[in-house]
């Protein structure tokens, strides 16, 4: 029961239960000719009453402002465990963010020695050893690029949000054609058909915004059912206090079960055999769309298509 209903029915009750009983106590001592009588008794009643709930309400409201203050002096002290507790895990992600970036900047160098010599080998030698020997180098190689390609999406995802970017005017219709055009050997390849609908001018980041479109589109180019020519929709909605956009396609689609898995880091549904790629690149969407202060999300079933969704404010900087 709150604290304010409570001491409004403690006073409804002594209150009704004063006037009953004090009306039949005069009514017992005075007689009803004894106006005067009557009317200072009601006055010594009426001024009893107002003064003994106002000691009531007194006792009452000291005693819920004591507690009120025990508890804002305890959700200060919970407030301020939670500030030190998200400063260290602030720091704590800073310091793995640089140890991703360092770690991979450092893995480079090797890695590009292992290619470098793995292709010599290839070239030199590859007269001179057997097919499970050819093999085994292809292996190799195919290891190194593949292995170059995380570096590089790690590093993607360390920057995504660390990009010292000015707010500026956007025409996502120009946007849209030159990411497109980006894409054209891809889409010339796959014989796929990418439409958009008409796009506003906004206020907002431009590196950012095209990663996230970058890879919706390139993950609707990748997932395409066999046999099945590719037709991608980017669309937009205005949603009051958002811009709501959506990439959606007719490739293989995803089981709900897993419509929250594919935004984490590394999570891939398929083998790199069936699909190339990191499982980085939803992460990365994931990340620039949280920071903005929106949100992204996905549609689809599997065998009937995607449809990306996500969100970003209108007034972010």
């Amino acid at each position: 029961m709150k604290p304010s209903f409570k001491i409004a029915l403690i006073y409804l009750i002594l209150g009704t239960s004063w006037i009953l009983l004090s009306d039949r106590l005069l009514s017992w001592l005075l007689d009803s000719t004894d106006i005067i009588n009557y009317e200072y008794f009601q006055s010594i009643k009426g001024i009893t009453y107002v003064t003994l709930t106002a000691i009531l309400l007194y006792v009452l409201v000291e005693k819920f402002y004591k507690e009120l203050s025990s508890k804002i002096n305890e959700l200060k002290e919970v407030n301020e465990e939670l500030n030190i507790q998200s400063r260290k895990l602030e720091n704590t992600n800073k310091e793995l963010e640089q140890i991703v970036f360092v770690a991979s900047h450092d893995l480079q160098e090797p890695l590009r020695m292992i290619s470098s010599f793995m292709t010599q080998l290839e070239r030199k030698y590859l007269s001179e050893v057997n097919e499970k020997g050819k093999k085994y180098i292809q292996f190799a190689i195919d290891g190194a690029e593949r292995m170059k390609r995380i570096i590089l999406d790690l590093l993607d995802f360390s920057e995504a949000t660390k990009i010292e970017e000015t707010t500026i005017e956007l025409d996502l219709n120009q946007m849209m054609e030159k990411l497109v055009a980006s894409h054209q050997k891809t889409i010339f390849e796959k014989n796929a058909i990418v439409t958009w609908s008409p796009m506003p001018i906004i206020q907002g980041k431009r590196i950012q915004l095209i990663q996230i479109f970058q890879n919706l589109l390139r993950n609707a180019l990748a997932y395409q059912r066999e046999h099945v020519k590719p037709e991608i929709r980017i669309n937009f909605e205005d949603i009051g206090q958002f811009y709501q956009f959506s990439v959606q396609d007719n490739g293989i689609g995803i089981k709900p079960r897993y419509h929250d898995r594919i935004f984490n880091i590394f999570q891939r549904l398929h083998t790199h055999d069936e699909v190339a790629g990191t499982g980085m690149g939803l992460a990365i969407c994931k990340k620039i769309v949280t920071n903005l202060g929106g949100k992204i999300w996905v549609e689809s079933e599997e065998g009937l298509g995607s449809n990306f969704y996500f969100t970003i404010p209108k007034n972010f900087t």
